[in-house]
């Protein structure tokens, strides 16, 4: 159009002379100045909107979903802008969506007690929660398995996984001088060729389910042995021994004494049941030790007395935070276990201590004395240093155990202080009540 209207202008200006000249001079301006406009208005709607939808797309192929035209075109650049925008919306809808369900994912994989871990196709790691990370090490995300928890049992159960077996087995892991013992369940991923393994810390199982067995043990042959004594003394006296005045009181006295001592064993499962169970409730209270050391031994003074030992309360009143009759029954039993391992004409010490915020029992005997190797086992059921000297002093083997765990009870501790030949002390650390 432009063409035409110049190819006009040029036939006018030849025709008309020299006023068709400045015609054309006019014509031509004109002209120019409606080019100029239409480049202008095609530059402004076409080339620009274009260039601006161009960058737009650059900055999404990038990542950055927060790129938008927001054109007001009504044409179909405008259109297409707008497409672009609505895909643009959707996709930070969805990657924000799959970021909070990779999110929480993530966070119940971390909360979990039981170590994971996912291998891709060639069983190498590619995710693992916190538990495994502190397992195999923060570092353990493209090794293989076996470089990570290096126990053969696993890497062959992985092996056997990748093949479409479910495995489930247990293992022991050696690291920085502890065993720990683990159940692994090894799945297979079907559609991505790797496994996922799942390891549960089982040290603690054990432990207690060796703990029971031993204790079902100790138990039986502690009562097995005074009802043997108590069968034969029975037998005896109906064999004809009961019309036998100079042998059927000495049975009868032997029936009598290991009654009592199956009694003695029988209460002290009773009490250690109920020091460990979660449903006994201890009412918490302000306890002087002084006093309460005090009456304990002079309860035991008889039993002291009969070998010739002194047992003494040293220190100033101080309150803990205690459970009267639980406390009584450990002074009873650290004082009573002092008296029958101090020899004749010995001592016993009772002192009462407070330090900061914690108040302390120490109950020292001039005592044989513990060898080192047995004090951190002494407080275990049935334990005893020497088995047959326990068992002539009439203990259960059950006092310790008592002890520690109505201490723990009332959020103390308890621990023992021993060389052999020079006494031994157990230290009772207990809240000190306020003022």
């Amino acid at each position: 159009m432009l063409v035409a209207v110049a190819l006009a202008l040029v036939a006018g200006a030849l025709a008309g002379g020299p006023a068709g000249a400045d015609a054309l001079v006019a014509g031509g301006a004109t002209s120019a100045g409606l080019a100029l406009g239409l480049t202008w208005l095609f530059v402004h709607h076409v080339v620009q909107p274009l260039r601006e939808l161009g960058r737009n797309a650059e900055r999404l192929a990038r990542g950055d979903l927060s790129a938008r035209a927001r054109t007001r075109q009504q044409d179909e650049i405008g259109a297409l802008g707008r497409a672009i925008d609505r895909m643009a919306e959707e996709l930070d809808g969805r990657i924000a969506r799959e970021r909070r369900d990779a999110g929480r994912s993530r966070a119940i994989l971390d909360a979990m007690v039981e170590a994971v871990l996912v291998t891709d196709g060639e069983g190498r790691i590619v995710t693992l929660n916190r538990a495994m990370a502190r397992l195999a090490g923060p570092d353990a995300v493209g090794r293989a398995v076996v470089e990570a928890v290096r126990s053969p049992e696993l890497h062959e159960a992985v092996r056997a996984a990748s093949d479409g077996r479910e495995r489930r087995i247990e293992f022991d892991l050696n690291r920085e001088a502890d065993t720990r013992s683990y159940a692994a369940t090894i799945s297979p991923l079907a559609e991505e060729g790797g496994v996922v393994v799942v390891l549960h810390d089982v040290t603690e199982v054990r432990r207690t389910d060796s703990i029971r067995r031993d204790f079902v043990a100790n138990a039986s042959h502690e009562l097995r042995t005074p009802l043997t004594s108590i069968r034969g003394f029975a037998e005896t006296l109906d064999g004809g021994a009961l019309a036998e005045p100079d042998i059927a009181p000495r049975f009868v006295r032997g029936i009598l004494q290991n009654a009592v001592r199956m009694q003695a064993l029988v209460n002290d499962l009773v009490e250690l049941s109920h020091a460990e169970s979660p449903d006994a409730v201890l009412e918490v209270s302000a306890v002087d030790l002084r006093d309460a050391a005090r009456d304990v031994a002079a309860r035991l003074e008889g039993r002291a007395h009969e070998k010739r030992i002194r047992v003494t309360v040293e220190g100033p009143p101080v309150a803990a935070r205690a459970d009267a009759d639980a406390l009584d029954q450990v002074l009873v039993n650290l004082v009573d276990n002092a008296i029958k391992y101090t020899g004749a004409d010995g001592k016993v010490v009772v002192t009462v201590q407070a330090t900061g915020q914690t108040a302390r029992v120490l109950v020292s005997d001039d005592g044989p004395g513990i060898a080192a190797q047995h004090l951190p086992r002494i407080f275990e059921r049935f334990y005893r240093v020497d088995a047959g000297r326990g068992r002539g002093q009439g203990g259960t083997g059950l006092g310790l155990a008592i002890v520690k765990h109505l201490v723990q009870r009332m959020d103390g501790r308890v621990h023992a202080e021993s060389r052999v030949g020079r006494g031994t002390t157990f230290v009772v650390e207990l809240p000190r009540a306020s003022a």
